[in-house]
């Protein structure tokens, strides 16, 4: 059976700065990449909010990963 590589995503409360969705995004693909196939992420501030809406947007275009 294959191993799912999991990735979870927590993090801060308030976040100032737009450009971290950015950061996120790039990250997510390069986890793609590497074969990550199962995203978990927090449910409670803007770091939560920003990777759940990279990864949904993601998801679109890759049908290759969960979103947990």
């Amino acid at each position: 059976m294959k191993e799912n590589k999991i990735c979870c995503f927590a993090g801060h409360g308030q976040i100032n700065d737009i450009s971290v969705k950015l950061q996120i995004e790039k990250t997510v693909i390069a986890l793609i990449e590497k074969g990550t196939t199962v995203f978990m992420v927090g449910n409670y501030g803007d770091f939560d909010h920003y990777s759940a809406s990279v990864i949904c947007s993601l998801k679109k275009d890759i049908l290759l990963f969960s979103y947990i």
